[in-house]
């Protein structure tokens, strides 16, 4: 139990870190955490590295995928309320 608590700590830590790096990003992910998703929307992500080059990729959420996406917000949310008891 030590270890998971250890674990959280970390956790609160890192995300901590990246809030105050990075508060736009943040910001984005509550974003949809709070307006949801819709089937058909397209979620893009872009790496440009610093000699100029990029790659980049988008995929279109089905219906499936927002099921799934809930499965893993409840099991996510199952896990933290066993780590608390």
């Amino acid at each position: 139990m030590f270890e998971k608590i250890q674990l959280m700590m970390e956790l609160k830590t890192i995300l901590s870190e990246l809030q105050n790096a990075h508060p736009r990003a943040l910001a984005f992910f509550n974003a949809l955490r709070t307006e949801g998703l819709e089937p058909d929307s397209v979620i893009e992500v872009r790496l440009t590295r610093p000699d100029g080059r990029s790659m980049v990729t988008n995929l279109r959420l089905s219906e499936a995928d927002l099921q799934n996406i809930d499965k893993l917000k409840r099991l996510a949310s199952e896990a933290e309320g066993r780590d608390k008891s």
